[in-house]
């Protein structure tokens, strides 16, 4: 009895399918009662023997199709083991991996062309059959194994891209005329509807993340991707559903989860808490451009109530990252990033600040570019006051008058970035400055007598020839007297 209901009550995806069962392949299944559509959202489940239960929360019932469409968790793969044997797979679970058994599956019936079947499952005489028993109300129902009538007839209909029963992408992402969705599921797939495409994210360089589109016809199975999308309406977006999956795609940095299911705490894969530190996620920035960034207003907020946290939603992807990356990363195709401008990020000069004479020689200014590989290194030299200094487009500083003048080296590009160096010019001295106080007085004139007692007529040293005679004698004490005089 124990392990009937076990198996009645963990294989109801395998009740539901046979109606339109012709071999295995995916499809969905809804309830003839209730109009109610199977989802998986978890990947475990618990028997108790001793009290005749299962835990069934790993799947779900909603209602309409419409809602089921783009979900990756409304699609069922039935997988023929022989005779009335079958295992149903979804979301990287199924039914014989979670209870080592496959199910039977009998059909009941047709009415007005629809075929109706039911799962039961039979031990020591006893037969227990699942069905949809309500709860929630509304199109949110609950599985269990007293249900009578309809709510134990299942209706499985294939899911195929050209008919009603198709799966389609549902974008979430807009950036001008263009829509996409994060987009993570089990099973492989080509593109229905023209004007698709998938990326995937290969590099990430400073604030940019590079992406790859993948040019191959099928889209490997179990692969976290970005679609580009053909419109915003999910049936202009249509997916084939394949079992045969390609070889992989090589470099992806894009992870993705199966679940967000906060009634499922037990389990470690229900639910993805986002974290600032490892995690990006899709947005599309305040200048509308594609970004993976840490803004968490698309992400999910527990049902229960806000704990605080935010959470990857169902099928989605994400980036995983390193501590210390950039906060929000800029989208790039490949060709955009190998044509794209790289700015100037900073510019370090040679000297901060400096003095010259008048009539010195010019000084050369050096700059340091950051980047090495900026697209363009071309700085543009100026003066903030060029009647007391002058620059000209190599950074070759020319003293003018006595002042002070900022020299500033920005960059050619977009980037804005600059670096500045302050520049002090002063008189030259005097040369009756003997002791280049920049002031002649009696200093300078004791200087030149210390000097003649000390080798009178000697002209081993023209500082003090004040009257260029070649001889250091008192006419050139009388000149700096002049001096004293004029000044």
């Amino acid at each position: 009895m124990r392990k009937l209901f076990t198996i009645a009550t963990l294989t109801l995806l395998s009740a539901s399918a046979f109606a339109q069962l012709t071999g295995s392949g995916y499809y969905r299944v809804r309830n003839y009662g209730t109009g109610c559509y199977v989802w998986v959202c978890d990947n475990t489940g618990s028997i108790n023997y001793a009290a005749t239960s299962a835990d069934m929360g790993a799947m779900q019932l909603w209602g309409g199709l419409d809602r089921a469409i783009p979900q990756p968790a409304s699609v069922l793969y039935f997988d023929s083991k022989g005779g009335t044997k079958w295992d149903v797979r979804s979301q990287s679970t199924g039914i014989y991996k979670i209870i080592s058994h496959y199910v039977d599956i009998t059909s009941t019936g047709t009415v007005d062309n629809i075929t109706f079947y039911q799962l039961s499952a039979t031990e020591s005489g006893m037969t227990l059959y699942l069905s949809d028993v309500g709860g929630w109300g509304g199109d949110y129902n609950v599985l269990g194994t007293n249900g009578k009538g309809a709510t134990r007839r299942w209706i499985v209909e294939p899911i195929d891209a050209s008919t009603d029963n198709y799966f389609g992408i549902a974008p979430s992402l807009a950036v001008g005329n263009k829509h996409y969705a994060p987009f993570y599921a089990e099973f492989p797939f080509s593109f229905a509807s023209a004007g698709m495409k998938a990326y995937v994210v290969t590099k990430i360089d400073g604030a940019v993340a590079v992406m790859k589109e993948i040019t191959s016809d099928i889209i490997p199975g179990a692969t976290p991707v970005l679609i580009e999308c053909a419109s915003a309406d999910k049936s202009d977006n249509r997916l084939n559903l394949l079992t045969a999956s390609s070889a992989s795609v090589g470099t992806n940095l894009l992870k993705g989860v199966y679940f967000c299911n906060e009634f499922r705490d037990k389990s470690r894969d229900a639910i993805t808490a986002f974290n600032a530190q490892t995690m990006r996620v899709w947005n599309v920035n305040a200048d509308g451009k594609l970004v993976l960034n840490t803004v968490t207003d698309r992400l999910h907020v527990n049902w229960w109530g806000d704990d605080g946290h935010r959470y990857i939603p169902a099928n989605q992807s994400y980036l995983s990252v390193s501590a210390g990356t950039a906060d929000e990363l800029v989208l790039m195709t490949e060709e955009e990033y190998a044509n794209r401008e790289i700015l100037v990020t900073a510019i370090v000069l040679n000297a901060a600040q400096i003095e010259l004479m008048v009539g010195a020689q010019p000084l050369q200014l050096n700059a340091t570019v950051t980047p090495a590989n900026a697209t363009n290194k071309t700085l543009v030299w100026s003066t903030s006051d060029a009647t007391v200094a002058t620059v000209d487009a190599s950074g070759l500083v020319t003293a003018m008058s006595a002042g002070t003048a900022v020299i500033t080296a920005k960059a050619a590009d977009a980037s804005g970035v600059a670096a500045t160096c302050s520049v002090t010019v002063v008189k030259p001295f005097e040369p009756e400055d003997m002791n280049q106080d920049g002031v002649v007085d009696e200093l300078d004139v004791r200087n030149i007598y210390q000097y003649i007692m000390e080798g009178a007529g000697s002209t081993d040293n023209s500082l003090y020839d004040i009257n260029h005679d070649n001889t250091i004698d008192t006419q050139d004490i009388l000149k700096v007297y002049e001096h004293m005089q004029e000044n």
